[in-house]
Formats: C-alpha cells, structure tokens, sequence
C-alpha cells in the first residue's frame, strides 16, 4: 500500500471514530443528514461498522444499522455471489480444521498457567456521583471515577480498553504475551514491559489527562495531527510518540503533549478522588464548581459575574452539595437557592450593617480574594 493509500484509510478511520463519538452523545437531526452522506463515501461503511462492532455497544450499533441503506437481498447476492461462494468454503474448511483440533488437544485456551481467563468482553459505567471498582481477569484492576465508562475487550494475544468517557486509574499487570493497551479520544497507549499504574481523564474529546505512578507508558502518534492550541505555545510541548515514565504527568491532545514532574500536591489533587475527594488550591470559584459538577446531576449559576473569580482553596467531600452551599454562605458571604429545574443560583449576600467586618466574615476574603483553607466532612478511605 502507497503512502498516499495509507493516509486515506487513516483519514477515514479517524471520521469514522468521531462519527461514532457523536451518536454516543446523541446525534442531531442535520448531524444524522451529513452522516448519510459520509456513508456513501467509498470504504467509509465498512470502516465505521467494523470499529462499532470493536469499541462500541449494541445500542450504538443500531443506532448506526438505522442510519445505513440495507441493499436488497438479490442485488446483495448477485454483487457478491463470488465472494459468498468462496467465504461457505472457507467456513466449511474452518469448521473442519477446528474439529480436528479440539479432537486432538481435547481444550480451548480459555485460561492461562495461573488460572486467569484470557478471554473477557465488557461495557461498563459508573453511575454519576459513585465509583466503581472493577478487577481485571489478569490480577489488575479500574477505578471507574463518577459518570466514567469504559469498554474492555481481552483475548489470548492483547488486552484492550477503551476510555468512552470520565475518568479511570488503571493497576496493569505484566504479560509478556499478551500488551496492556488504552484507546482515549485521539490517543492510544500501551504499557511497556512491567507492571505500571496511571489515572487517564478524557477531559474533552481531543484532550486528555495522564498521570502515571508507576512504570512506564508509551503514547502513539496521533494518525491526523493538529495544530498545537495557541495557549500552550509558550509551554515545551512536544509532538508524535512519547513515553512516559513513573511520577510524570502530561496534557495531551491530538498529536502533542505537555509533560512535567507533578509536585507532591499536585499529585494528591490528580487522585483524590479515588477516596471521594475534590482538592481544590486557589481555583476560580467557576473552575472548582465545574469539578462539583462531575458528582451531581446539580449545575451552578452564577447571578453576579464577578463570583466567578473568587479564589477557593480547600478539599471538599465529593458529591456533598449541602455541605458545599453551607460553607459558601458562612465562609465567602454567598447564598445559593435552587430552582425547580434542579439548578443552584449563586448571589452575593448583603454585608452586616456593622462598618467593623468581623475578621472570619466573608466581606474581607471576598474583597482581596484570599485563598480559604477549609475541609468539611471525614475522607472516604477504599
């Protein structure tokens, strides 16, 4: 195949994946138009059906057989009647290979010298506000974090797992038969030889999320790569495959990477949330209400825009929206009143009629925007 061959067949695949992307999200009625246009694309129906039936559920697979023209079984046959020909002997042949096979070793590699299975499928999610804990039929295991979900597909040559949505931290165990692979938007990694532990977040659809804690991770070159975002010009990033080694974290999107060596706070925020933690450290109120937002269905509304910028510094008990609101009002002088729609208005409070600002009241720490160190509700411990 001739360079300009392969980098069709890899343009397709990557339109194919953020097709598929979309009908996970639920795909628009002008979205589901152009689609059908796509389709009749040459190459482009083969190539979305087979990564579906690879990384995706049931539910996508139908949703995408409802947006696919179905030939007529006459025309079907009378297009392929050569290759239907060939592929009933090649079944039949296969039938018979396999038979003698089972006759002669009387099993089926189904396991390997410890026990362990070698073949497993899987889809699985963590509802929003709950992890989930998932062991792996090799000893490893996934932390799904809140509203996470992933697709795990394991057989007798590799492991896979694909990162759909949310947050993981994945414990692999070393094969030297079968690699340890990660598929996440854009990027696709594998661990190298030895046992490794790393949390990967999809944060968007072209960017990701990696801290790695132990061993080494090798990250490929994205197949179409784009353009460096301007905001991280000024940043060392670097572009193609990379690996990353143990107490390093990075950014990473389409085709680049930023990687640094994560301070010993910093590493405590990447994680906490496997023991239902939000760290939060001078964040914009604004930022560390989108963290909130990751364990409750509850969305905040800012009623005055310059809440936003109040800086919070603090770690908060996942998921726990009372507490939250509670210290908002008696710490930064915010009240917050829920609407029937499920969403949470913030606004600021009146000042006391005293010209004096008590020294623990909200009018000071609002005013010069210093950083709160506060801490409400014991850690969950796993």
């Amino acid at each position: 195949m001739n360079e300009g061959a392969l980098q069709r067949d890899n343009r397709i695949v990557e339109e194919a994946a953020r097709w598929l992307e979309k009908i996970e999200r639920t795909i628009s009625r002008d979205e589901a138009q152009a689609l059908r246009v796509w389709l009749k694309g040459p190459g482009h129906r083969d190539t979305i059906i087979d990564r579906c039936k690879r990384w995706h559920g049931p539910e996508i697979l139908a949703v995408l057989g409802e947006l696919i023209p179905v030939e007529k079984l006459a025309d079907r046959v009378e297009k392929h009647y050569g290759r239907m020909v060939l592929g009933i002997f090649l079944g039949l042949a296969g039938i018979t290979m396999m038979t003698l096979v089972l006759a002669i070793s009387h099993r089926m590699p189904w396991s390997d010298n410890l026990g362990n299975p070698l073949r497993a499928k899987a889809d699985i999610s963590a509802p929003v506000g709950a992890r989930k804990v998932l062991p792996l039929p090799d000893g490893g295991s996934i932390v799904l974090n809140s509203g996470s979900r992933v697709l795990i597909d394991y057989d007798p040559r590799s492991r896979d797992i694909a990162l759909l949505r949310g947050e993981i931290a994945i414990d692999a165990k070393h094969d030297a038969e079968r690699p340890f692979r990660v598929v996440a938007g854009p990027r696709s990694f594998e661990v190298l030889p030895g046992d490794a532990k790393f949390h990967l977040r999809k944060v968007t659809q072209e960017r990701l999320e990696l801290t790695v804690l132990q061993g080494q991770l090798e990250v490929a070159g994205s197949r179409m790569p784009h353009p460096v975002p301007p905001a991280l010009l000024r940043a060392r990033v670097s572009e193609g495959p990379y690996v990353f080694n143990a107490n390093e974290a990075g950014t990473l999107g389409t085709g680049w990477q930023t990687v640094w060596m994560p301070s010993t706070q910093e590493l405590e925020r990447r994680t906490a949330w496997q023991s239902g933690r939000i760290v939060l450290d001078r964040e914009p109120l604004e930022d560390a209400l989108l963290e909130v937002e990751r364990y409750t269905t509850s969305r905040f509304v800012f009623a005055e825009e310059d809440l936003r910028s109040v800086r919070m510094s603090g770690v908060i008990k996942a998921g726990d929206i009372t507490e939250l609101t509670r210290y908002l009002r008696s710490e930064l002088g915010i009240g917050a009143r829920g609407t029937p729609e499920g969403t949470i208005v913030l606004t600021r409070l009146p000042l006391p009629p005293s010209t004096d600002c008590p020294a623990n009241y909200s009018c000071r720490r609002l005013g010069n925007a210093i950083p709160i160190r506060f801490f409400y509700g014991p850690a969950e411990t796993q």
